[in-house]
């Protein structure tokens, strides 16, 4: 509860740029912590297979992790998390998933939507899903 109180509390939906990104306060936001269910499953079915650590097909960077969305986005001022939000838009560049990787289904796009809708906040280090750090293989706690 006190998660929910607090992503409520640090960002809202309604302060969406023109381009239609988040804005959020960089920090009022965990850094550390774990990914949602959900949010994972979709990383897990259509990113990871180029996201993954390390990173393949040329992907600039993986999403395996809570910590790899909150991390800067090269050199701007973005977290990975908001740029995710905005190649996975109709309009987005580039387009993910990528070229003939399977479009995200509507509830996926609303389950990644929704969480960066609350500046994609994690869920308590043990109660998602994380990496581990001896040798990458994910563990559900």
């Amino acid at each position: 509860m006190g998660i929910l109180l607090f992503a409520v509390t640090s960002c809202s939906a309604s302060s969406a740029s023109s381009e239609g990104a988040v804005s959020c306060d960089p920090t009022a936001t965990p850094t550390t912590g774990d990914l949602p269910d959900d949010v994972n499953a979709v990383l897990v079915d259509k990113c990871q297979g180029c996201h993954s650590g390390p990173p393949q097909h040329h992907a600039p960077f993986p999403l395996v992790s809570f910590e790899d969305t909150q991390e800067q986005f090269g050199l701007t001022s973005k977290r990975k998390w908001q740029r995710m939000s905005e190649v996975i838009a109709p309009d987005g560049l580039p387009h993910m998933p990528y070229g003939t990787a399977p479009p995200l289904t509507s509830d996926e796009m609303t389950t990644l939507q929704s969480w960066f809708g609350k500046c994609a906040m994690p869920v308590p280090e043990g109660m998602g899903h994380d990496l581990l750090d001896d040798g990458g293989v994910e563990q559900v706690r």
